[in-house]
């Protein structure tokens, strides 16, 4: 997702609603971005965007605001994306109570969520906290998110796999103290 963000962004292509319902996996596995319905193409004339259009739950704080956003906006999007694939909430969504949108819009204007749990990578949860800081300028950029990305699954690529035969070995020594084959199989 990252390094499609980062493609419209070279271009100086914002998403603008960018939400779960628009990412789409193709049949070989691949993430395609779609509906574009709002998209809008800057120029070096508009450095900046004013309106506020999408989908509040994926809405960054300074498009609340009202206040002038970039491509960065997207960049909060994903970020809110990443929470959810991790936690299956949303991170500025109440799910025990009906929130109205202005509670809503004060919840990501806070920018208090509760913390992704720690079976997650410390660098996975370094990086959507980084996103997710309520100061545009402290966000990062996406060029640097698709440079994280490509670390980390380098490293992850580096790492030795485990052996398959020792697995199954491991899997038939538990099957026996078990006592599986008397217990569980037909004679």
């Amino acid at each position: 997702m990252a390094s499609a963000l980062h493609h419209m962004h070279e271009k100086w292509i914002m998403h603008w609603d960018l939400k779960p319902a628009n990412i789409f996996i193709s049949s070989e596995g691949d993430l395609k971005l779609g509906d574009l319905g709002l998209g809008r193409a800057l120029s070096s004339q508009t450095f900046e965007a004013y309106s506020r259009v999408g989908t509040p739950l994926y809405m960054s704080p300074e498009v609340l605001d009202g206040s002038g956003y970039d491509t960065k906006s997207d960049v909060w999007s994903l970020g809110c994306i990443a929470y959810e694939l991790c936690t299956l909430k949303s991170p500025f969504k109440k799910e025990d109570s009906k929130m109205s949108l202005y509670e809503l819009f004060q919840s990501i204007k806070a920018g208090k969520y509760d913390p992704i749990p720690d079976r997650y990578s410390p660098e996975l949860i370094l990086l959507i906290d980084s996103i997710l800081k309520t100061n545009p300028a402290e966000w990062l950029w996406i060029e640097q998110i698709v440079e994280i990305c490509t670390l980390h699954k380098q490293n992850q690529l580096s790492k030795a796999l485990i052996d398959s035969n020792l697995q199954m070995d491991d899997i038939v020594e538990k099957l026996m103290l078990l006592d599986y084959e008397s217990k569980f199989c037909k004679s």
